[in-house]
């Protein structure tokens, strides 16, 4: 009766052994899979395992048309090449992100554009809004302008307000009117009302 036991007990052991093994075996298949997709095979894998109510935060189609509401359309391919040259793949985010929040804290869920007049010279009004950064190396929310030949302003903030942005006239005197960032934390009207006290 010892030896049967003994014997179900070095089988178990055995079997137990073998099992982990295997485990090891396919997590490390598994783990090389993950490296050899490619970028474009990761965004993808992105965009099916992501929930109704998110969104990539690269998606042009539904900036245009569910942000943007057809004003304008943004054109970030410029922006997009460098960041595949670098690799950053693009955000999960919810929807609600890609609305500004106000400076008094309230969800505002229309997009806040804000006239900063004739900026580049070309003898139409330019505004400005806000988007959450396009992927997993920016650090912060953009300022992007309804004229795509003018450059976005990346920041490492994600309290960024359009009341922010303000033209400054032409300095240079180039024919376009410069534009100046006041820079603030997302804390500061907490301060300033701490001042009164």
């Amino acid at each position: 009766m010892r030896n049967i036991i003994f014997l179900i007990i070095l089988l178990g052991l055995f079997a137990c052994t073998n099992k982990k093994e295997k485990n090891n075996g396919k997590m490390a298949i598994k783990a090389n899979f993950q490296k050899a997709l490619s970028c474009e095979d990761k965004i993808e894998n992105f965009k099916i395992n992501k929930s109704e109510d998110s969104v990539l935060s690269n998606d042009i189609q539904y900036i245009n048309d569910s942000v943007l509401k057809g004003k304008f359309k943004l054109d970030i391919s410029r922006y997009e090449s460098k960041d595949i040259q670098k690799k950053c793949l693009p955000n999960i985010i919810k929807k609600d992100l890609f609305y500004e929040y106000p400076v008094e804290g309230d969800i505002n869920f229309i997009k806040d554009f804000k006239n900063l007049g004739d900026l580049d010279g070309d003898k139409k009004n330019d505004s400005v809004f806000i988007l959450p950064g396009l992927n997993w190396c920016e650090e912060g929310q953009s300022y992007y302008f309804t004229n795509n030949k003018i450059p976005r302003i990346q920041t490492e903030s994600n309290c960024c307000h359009t009341e922010s942005i303000f033209s400054i006239g032409d300095i240079d005197e180039n024919g376009g009117n410069e534009i100046a960032e006041y820079n603030s934390s997302c804390t500061s009207n907490l301060k300033q009302s701490g001042f009164g006290l």
